[in-house]
């Protein structure tokens, strides 16, 4: 099984892309991923769904951090991988919270449409991340993966500075939005508290049915 943490050139190896983009991270992760773990267990026990942890890079989101589903087809996010952050929900919040320079960033350029919900006009887009920061949730109706619907909230530092987001995802028909809209506010609040006190506190999200 190849899991991109080294490639072969020849009789010589050298570092994978899936090493390479996770070490490019890996400052700014480790903790974020330390902080995050219980509460992505958590939510993950509760619910029974995909929960994943992810970062802003560039115009991507990057993974670093996924507890698999027990429901529905495997999905092809993967830990190091990578994913347009326009048609993620992890990337929408992200982006609605990030600095005008960045979103024109994305705007700017070509906006690859995954599904045919996939938001590609940027002034829908636009209008999108303004209602994401007033409501500070973001959803994902078959934009990334027909037949798969998410919701993600931003994860914050002690200074309210955005470091990343907390992601839930699974089947459509066997997820509510509307339910795991505030356990994913829940998880990423709790996310966002231990990492203002700098520390790792094992704190429940609310209990959701399975």
């Amino acid at each position: 099984m190849r899991v991109g943490l080294l490639e072969q050139a020849g009789s010589a190896f050298r570092i994978g892309l899936l090493l390479f983009e996770l070490g490019q991270t890996a400052p700014r992760a480790n903790g974020l991923v330390e902080a995050a773990r219980p509460h992505m267990v958590n939510l993950h026990d509760a619910t029974g769904h995909n929960v994943a942890l992810a970062v802003l890079e560039e115009i991507e989101v990057v993974y670093v951090e996924i507890f698999r589903g027990d429901r529905g087809r495997r999905l092809p996010q993967r830990v190091g991988g990578r994913w347009p952050a326009h048609a993620s929900c992890a990337g929408k919040v992200m982006l609605a919270f990030s600095p005008a320079d960045k979103v024109r960033g994305v705007l700017g350029g070509v906006l690859p449409r995954l599904t045919d919900r996939t938001l590609t006009d940027p002034p829908a887009l636009l209008a999108e991340l303004a209602q994401i920061r007033r409501s500070g949730v973001a959803f994902d109706r078959q934009e990334s993966i027909a037949g798969v619907v998410g919701a993600a909230a931003p994860v914050r530092d002690g200074d309210g500075a955005v470091l990343g987001a907390l992601a839930i995802s699974g089947p459509v028909g066997r997820i509510s939005l509307s339910r795991v809209d505030t356990a994913v506010r829940a998880g990423a609040l709790g996310i966002s508290r231990d990492l203002a006190r700098g520390a790792s506190v094992v704190r429940p999200v609310l209990g959701l049915g399975r």
